[in-house]
């Protein structure tokens, strides 16, 4: 039959390791809390970019509006351009038939 008494110095070597065992778990612990903290900041900053990425489509679209209204507002001008040209032709035209009979009768 053998002998399964624990002596004092196993009894010893086993208070080291649950000493030690439990300062690996407190690390692991500490470590875990760190990640937690980590993966929060960084779940912050995803979202601030997500937010700066939304601001920035508003402002492209703002930009794309913007222009369709300028070019809008061109193509009018150009318009109103060749309607005022139209008319200063036509009226040139008048002036100088009006010129000429008034000449004819002079």
């Amino acid at each position: 039959i053998r002998d399964y008494t624990i002596d004092e110095e196993q009894k010893a070597d086993c208070e080291v390791f649950k000493s030690v065992l439990g300062e690996m778990e407190e690390g692991v612990h500490k470590d875990q809390c760190a990640v937690n903290e980590a993966d929060r900041q960084t779940a912050n900053v995803q979202q601030v970019v997500d937010n700066q990425k939304s601001e920035l489509d508003v402002a492209k679209t703002g930009e794309r509006d913007s222009r369709a209204v300028l070019d809008a507002s061109r193509q009018e001008t150009e318009r109103a351009r060749g309607t005022v040209n139209q008319r200063a032709a036509e009226l040139a035209h008048t002036q100088e038939a009006q010129s000429k009979q008034q000449n004819m009768h002079a």
